[in-house]
């Protein structure tokens, strides 16, 4: 059985993929207010993530969504 790759991990695969694909260079991601020190998302960034990702698949309305989203 082999073990789940670390977040860590993880994340510097996706940078990985991103940057040669051309989405973001190395420097505008140093600059980016929304990485901590280690490149990965601060804890706000994370929740809207997960966020975004979850309202996605509930079918509720875009409306009622952005007033759950404000609180």
């Amino acid at each position: 059985m082999l073990a789940r790759p670390s977040r860590k991990y993880q994340l510097s695969l996706i940078f990985l993929v991103l940057q040669r694909a051309g989405q973001f260079s190395t420097a505008v991601a140093k600059k980016d207010d929304r990485l901590d020190a280690n490149g990965e998302p601060r804890f706000l960034e994370q929740v809207k993530l997960f966020y975004e990702s979850g309202a996605s698949k509930t079918g509720i309305d875009p409306q009622w969504l952005n007033l759950i989203r404000a609180c």
